[in-house]
């Protein structure tokens, strides 16, 4: 069973571990006047169409429900915008009115005040771009995905996917400072790996403990 994302017609994945550079190629490819760049949106603290879905979702898990609403995360990923949550775009994008994100940033900060502190997430308006919004490729940089990779390709061949390798070396070097910059919890911890980095089965990871 596939399916593509909601309306989106083109949609890029970046996905890899914490530190291992998703954030530094996803601002390189913000860059680009032409793509909607998105910060981590299925993070559990984020948008909140993620929330529930099981990170490590099974290659063969074909349950209909599960499919349907991972599309609809993404697609409301693209309509939904929030300035506390993700910065504007640094760069000009040609499919945007000119001005525009500066009101929808403004709103989102009114928006919190009048809410009281919650944090607000608002739905992009239609006249904010200047041509066909599913014509514009949608770039989502996560560090959860990188675990449902396989369900993924599955269901969303339409999806190009980017996984990012870096050497074992540097990316336990900015661990480590980031650890000691952050305090970091359980760090360093077979359970820290287990739920955040590693998609290894269970027997799998005992080999290497």
């Amino acid at each position: 069973m596939t399916q593509t994302l909601g309306n989106l017609q083109q949609a890029i994945l970046l996905a890899g571990t914490g530190r291992s550079g998703t954030t530094w190629l996803g601002k390189l490819l913000d860059s680009s006047p032409d793509l909607l760049y998105k910060h981590e949106p299925d993070h559990q603290r984020n948008f909140p169409w993620f929330q529930g879905l099981d990170s490590r979702i099974a290659p063969e898990e074909d349950d209909p429900e599960v499919v349907a609403r991972y599309s609809r995360a993404w697609e409301e990923s693209f309509w939904h915008y929030s300035s506390f949550l993700h910065k504007r775009p640094d760069f000009p994008k040609n499919f945007f009115r000119s001005g525009t994100w500066g009101l929808l940033t403004r709103s989102s900060r009114v928006y919190q005040k009048v809410s009281r502190g919650k944090t607000p997430i608002l739905r992009i308006p239609r006249w904010m771009f200047r041509g066909d919004p599913s014509s514009v490729p949608l770039v989502v940089k996560s560090v959860v995905s990188n675990l449902r990779l396989a369900w993924i390709h599955r269901h969303f061949p339409n999806v190009k996917t980017v996984l990012i390798m870096r050497h074992p070396g540097g990316y336990l070097h900015s661990m480590i400072e980031a650890h000691e910059k952050h305090d970091w919890p359980k760090y360093g911890t077979m359970e820290r790996l287990e739920h955040t980095v590693l998609p290894m089965p269970r027997p799998e990871l005992e080999r290497y403990e």
